[in-house]
């Protein structure tokens, strides 16, 4: 890797802008001499063996739009200069264990950012957001995915601002109290929310709006009462991973009309059953899978999970 972009970056007005070296079994650490790339737009790393950080020089690349370095076991550092990156519209940097702090500053110039994915590997905390209460980011996310690195104790202030959110996950980031009314505010369709293994508590928010084939994810949280009223358009989906304790994969799918020749159904008296369903507003809707996994609800009797369909 470090040959190669020597090489490239030694060649006089390079003119290159997409680089995709994704699943190719590369090893070793970033280079330096990236950040020589300056018309770099296209940066994609991913499926590889790569080491430690990401190296400073990655806030060279003024044009760069998309920066994809999954799903490479890295263990190290995120730059502060990340965030001069002006034009960058994607940043995924999931399945990596990442250390250290992210501040304001990691995020300070990021005002085209449009999908932000922060996804740690393992449970074991080692990344930490340090963002004060009224920071105002300089971007407007449509996808946001963030896990297994602390958010709290506190709902993240600074979603405040983000009102084109469609995709919202976080699990296992330490945030507790109750979902704040100023989120509910923000009136967002999202066809995918994840908020579980946190310590959230209270009652599910039922004016959240969620597009067709919406996922909802709201497990091991510490939730009491009723469970939300759900649009018609929406059937709630969810898988959960026993080895991540995180959503790792969804199919939700949207039924219409009711099939009485696929098998499943609730494991409910019918009188309990046809009070669900209407409550949720699932009528008419073919339900395979509600996942309240770890809450404190009543009413619903002892069953952890209501499994629908196959």
């Amino acid at each position: 890797m470090t040959e190669f972009t020597d090489a490239l970056s030694k060649c006089t007005n390079c003119s290159l802008e997409f680089l995709h070296l994704g699943y190719n079994k590369l090893g070793g650490f970033l280079p330096d001499s990236l950040g020589h790339l300056k018309n770099l737009k296209h940066l994609l790393l991913m499926g590889n063996s790569f080491l430690g950080s990401i190296p400073e020089s990655i806030g060279n690349l003024s044009s760069l739009k998309e920066f994809y370095l999954s799903e490479n076991g890295m263990k190290g550092t995120i730059p502060v200069s990340l965030g001069q990156l002006s034009s960058l519209v994607a940043l995924d940097l999931k399945n990596n264990q990442w250390e250290g702090t992210i501040t304001e500053a990691h995020l300070s110039n990021l005002t085209s950012l449009k999908d932000l994915s922060i996804v740690l590997t393992s449970l074991n905390i080692t990344l930490f957001f340090n963002v004060s209460s009224d920071w105002i980011p300089p971007f407007k996310l449509t996808y946001l995915s963030l896990k297994n690195c602390q958010l709290g104790p506190g709902f993240p202030m600074w979603l405040r601002y983000q009102n084109e959110l469609e995709y919202v996950a976080f699990c296992n980031n330490k945030i507790s109290g109750t979902i704040p009314d100023w989120f509910l505010k923000l009136d967002l369709i999202l066809y995918y929310l994840e908020i579980s293994n946190n310590l959230l508590s209270g009652t599910v928010p039922n004016t959240i709006k969620f597009s067709p084939q919406a996922a909802v994810i709201l497990n091991y949280n510490r939730f009491t009462g009723p469970l939300p009223v759900l649009s018609s358009n929406g059937v709630v989906s969810s898988a959960r991973s026993e080895e991540e304790g995180c959503v790792t994969r969804v199919a939700a799918k949207r039924w219409s009309g009711f099939d009485s020749r696929r098998r499943g159904g609730l494991n409910l008296d019918s009188g309990l059953q046809q009070r669900l369903i209407h409550n949720l507003g699932l009528v008419g809707a073919k339900i395979r899978r509600l996942d309240f996994v770890g809450n404190k609800r009543r009413g619903i009797g002892r069953r952890e999970e209501i499994g629908l369909g196959n």
